[in-house]
């Protein structure tokens, strides 16, 4: 995840419940919260603290870490424009840029993204199926959802992969075996009996081996 586009309209409502809902689900310190995952290496947990102070001024949820756990709250940042660094980069950390747009250009927004290098994943949220299928249809992206995030990861027997940027390939079920199986061609020759088509000299009976080939093309 990379960023969060909003309709400028519902931002501030977006973002209150943002705010419930990630207090509702890691408690009032996800620090101290057993459950809350951290960082994979002191390298990326600092990585994410400098991104994070970067940012500072405009977070409003979250912020702080503890580099000796490793962990990183969930952090908000807003409001961040689209040509921003942190919007066109993968952060692999619980830093979430929200990019706010007003409602009526939400088609220049999609021309801006579809400019940039392609996401592994792309969600949209809306009541408006045919718009969804048309976006769908048209963006170029690793994988989807509507009205809902990650759980395409597990649909069983699917391919699940990545687009240019974001990772070539597929894997999961039967695309996983074809993806990581090497497929060889190995033919077997005789040492007697072959046909002299391919050698030298080309011109040495000539006419013969035209009336072989012509015989191999029916």
């Amino acid at each position: 995840m990379n960023q969060v586009a909003v309709a400028k309209e519902i931002a501030d409502d977006f973002i209150k419940e943002l705010r419930a809902a990630f207090n509702k689900s890691l408690g009032n310190d996800p620090l101290t919260n057993p459950e809350y995952p951290k960082l994979i290496t002191a390298g990326a947990y600092d990585k994410c603290e400098a991104e994070a102070k970067e940012y500072e001024d405009r977070i409003l949820f979250g912020g702080k870490g503890n580099r000796e756990t490793q962990k990183f709250e969930p952090t908000i940042i807003y409001p961040v424009t689209t040509n921003e660094k942190i919007v066109n980069h993968e952060l692999f950390n619980p830093l979430l840029p929200i990019v706010p747009y007003e409602d009526d250009k939400i088609d220049e927004l999609i021309e801006e993204i579809s400019r940039r290098e392609h996401g592994l994943s792309l969600y949209i949220f809306t009541r408006n199926k045919r718009w969804a299928k048309r976006m769908f249809a048209t963006m170029q992206y690793g994988g989807g959802c509507l009205n809902e995030v990650c759980v395409h990861l597990m649909v069983k027997g699917v391919p699940f992969n990545g687009v240019g940027h974001s990772g070539m390939g597929a894997y999961h079920g039967h695309a996983g075996f074809r993806e990581f199986t090497h497929s060889s061609t190995v033919l077997y020759g005789k040492t007697k009996g072959n046909l002299s088509l391919r050698e030298h000299p080309y011109s040495k009976g000539a006419e013969g081996k035209m009336r072989l080939l012509e015989l191999f093309e029916r």
